[in-house]
């Protein structure tokens, strides 16, 4: 009976290392997992911060973007109004000594 008992005691007590070394491992991978919880909201709320403080800027650009199309426009427009003018009614840019300044009274 003295060897049974042994035997049982040696189970036991590798249960109880194999349990303890598996509450280690399931804390290890608790802590592991909040610490990457808090990395990752961390780097939420900086992700937040970057785009609130970016908005603006990219609002300006916009205008900017807004702008440049109008002058786009507005520049191929002056060029067709000038080449109808030079192509349909035969006329010129006036030499500079043809061009008169009025001055208003």
């Amino acid at each position: 009976m003295t060897t049974s008992n042994s035997a049982t005691a040696g189970t036991g007590s590798g249960w109880i290392t194999a349990r303890r070394f598996l509450g280690l491992c399931l804390a290890a991978a608790v802590f592991a997992s909040a610490l990457c919880l808090v990395t990752v909201r961390h780097e939420g709320r900086k992700a937040s911060f970057d785009l609130a403080r970016l908005e603006p800027e990219r609002d300006s650009l916009q205008d900017d973007w807004g702008r440049l199309q109008l002058e786009q426009a507005t520049a191929r427009t002056q060029a067709q109004v000038e080449a109808l003018a030079h192509s349909k009614l035969s006329m010129t840019v006036p030499s500079p000594d043809d061009v008169v300044l009025m001055v208003a009274p």
